[in-house]
């Protein structure tokens, strides 16, 4: 692969001004402090590495500042990060989104160095000369109120400007802060079909915090959020390094810089003892660091992991126990540097049984474990149940889910209604064996 002759790092949804949630006070007893996991320092890292780099310019995808009443605190450090990087050298662009379409604009007019692309909400270019003397079009739209209920490829800047970038001969790379494939949203609606029909050589898009897959040869997609913000952000997180070689010729890279990292763990507890479920997590903790490798970016300065109990164990009852104890204490461990700790634990462990033994006849608890027994079988394509449940997930998934604060990640239609099923079977069989025994005669 031939060298890059330019290179931008393009940064998802910031949040200057909030703190990641889900956090445990023994943190701060082992000498780190919320601040030490915040997006500013999360951002901070990313100008450096953006020095370190010799990127030619930083691009901010909106949702940079959280939200109004942030805007002093998000001043500071905005301005300081923005003067590293001009110092540099370093060009800086952005779009505003939804959390700071009034306040981002106030603060671009006060920081020097800092251009706001697609003012007043209508689509704009910006011509970028990297130090190799390639010559590329940014392309960019901003909010300009919280509520945007059309896509901006319906705002009448939009016929013009993509006509003059149909003939470009320069790469041209778009941004864009929006609601991708969701109709009826109030946050910039977009069909992938616009996106893909633009003259453009790639489209990185703001907006929804989980990243999309951006190693094909024209990237299309959400860069994530910047730092994790809760632990319904698993997985990795940081800035995109994209590196353009021409037109039609780039590469995006994510690069992970988030000073907290969320992981979502399952552990089994088949024959396991209530007292030992403490020893295993802490293993498990162990187990996660080696797993992750070199992956987990020398930036991350903790670990917090949700971990998901499963199996079959007559202890069912006091693991729920357990998982309500937890809530108020947490367990932590120190592992290379890095501060693994539980962030939540969830029972989902199911009575010791044999589930075929127990779906002979037409019992109700029979007919349900017939139920169970189907929704674990492998294909699930053609299940009546979960395609109608997964319709209503889908529904509340568009309407509300991804725009709530701190939201969870969302279950799938199978998670639903299998839950449900093995909260009814505990149910049932709290009756007596005795009871059971009849009931299966009858």
């Amino acid at each position: 692969m031939p060298e890059a002759a330019a290179k931008i790092l393009f940064v998802g949804d910031i949040h200057l001004g909030r703190r990641p949630s889900g956090l445990v006070e023994q943190l701060e007893s082992q000498g780190l402090s919320p601040h030490e996991l915040s997006p500013v320092r999360a951002f901070a890292t990313t100008v450096r590495l953006a020095i370190e780099s010799k990127v030619d310019a930083v691009v901010l995808a909106g949702d940079v500042v959280e939200s109004e009443k942030d805007r002093f605190e998000a001043y500071g450090h905005l301005e300081r990060e923005t003067r590293r990087l001009v110092e540099a050298g370093i060009k800086v662009y952005g779009v505003s989104g939804n959390h700071d379409a009034i306040v981002l604009p106030r603060l671009a007019t006060r920081i020097l160095g800092f251009d706001l692309i697609g003012r007043e909400g209508a689509w704009q270019t910006r011509e970028l000369t990297a130090r190799s003397g390639m010559v590329m079009q940014l392309l960019g739209w901003s909010f300009t109120k919280n509520h945007h209920r059309t896509s901006p490829f319906q705002h009448p800047s939009w016929p013009p400007i993509q006509q003059t970038l149909r003939g470009a001969t320069t790469p041209v790379l778009g941004v864009l802060h929006c609601d991708l494939d969701v109709p009826g949203s109030e946050y910039a609606p977009v069909r992938r079909s616009e996106l893909e029909a633009a003259p453009v050589d790639a489209f990185f898009l703001g907006h929804v915090h989980q990243p999309a897959d951006l190693s094909g040869a024209r990237p299309i997609g959400y860069l994530g959020s910047l730092v994790g913000l809760d632990a319904g952000e698993p997985g990795a997180r940081g800035p995109w390094l994209v590196e353009v070689r021409g037109p039609g010729d780039l590469s995006a890279t994510q690069l992970s810089v988030g000073p907290i990292r969320w992981e979502r763990l399952e552990l089994a507890m088949d024959g396991v003892e209530v007292d030992e479920i403490e020893d295993r997590i802490l293993d498990a903790f162990d187990d996660c660091k080696e797993e992750l490798g070199t992956a987990l970016g020398a930036d991350v300065r903790a670990v917090g992991c949700r971990v998901t109990l499963t199996g079959q164990t007559a202890a069912r009852a006091r693991l729920d126990s357990f998982v309500t104890e937890a809530r108020g204490r947490a367990l932590v461990k120190e592992i290379g540097g890095v501060l693994f700790f539980l962030e939540k634990a969830i029972n989902q462990t199911a009575p010791p049984l044999d589930l075929k033994r127990e779906a002979q006849g037409q019992t109700p608890l029979a007919l349900l474990a017939k139920e169970i027994l189907q929704l674990d079988a492998e294909d699930q394509t053609e299940n009546p149940l979960l395609a109608r449940v997964q319709d209503e997930v889908q529904e509340v998934l568009a309407r509300h889910w991804r725009h709530l604060p701190g939201g969870d990640v969302p279950p799938d239609a199978h998670a639903l209604v299998r839950a449900a099923a093995a909260r009814l079977l505990d149910e049932m069989l709290s009756t007596s064996p005795g009871a059971r025994e009849q009931e299966r005669e009858r």
